[in-house]
C-alpha cells in the first residue's frame, strides 16, 4: 500500500505506526520505500529497535 502511494510522487510520504510496527525490518523496508516512518517505541521489557529519526528525538547538542 506504502508503496503504491508513494509512486509519482517526488517529495516523500510520511507514514505512522503503534508500537507493535518497532522493528528494524519494518523501519528499513518503508525507507526503502522513500517513505518516512514514525513509530512509537516499545518500551515493555524489550530493547529499543528505531533510531533517534525514527523515535523523534532531538538532535544531541554538538559539542
Amino acid at each position: 500500500m506504502l508503496e503504491q502511494k508513494q509512486k509519482g510522487r517526488s517529495r516523500r510520504i510520511t507514514v505512522g505506526a503503534d508500537k507493535a510496527y518497532d522493528t528494524k525490518d519494518f523501519v528499513s523496508t518503508v525507507r526503502e520505500l522513500n517513505v518516512t516512518p514514525h513509530v512509537t517505541k516499545n518500551d515493555k521489557g524489550r530493547s529499543i529497535n528505531l533510531d533517534r529519526r525514527t523515535r523523534g528525538d532531538p538532535a544531541m547538542p554538538s559539542a
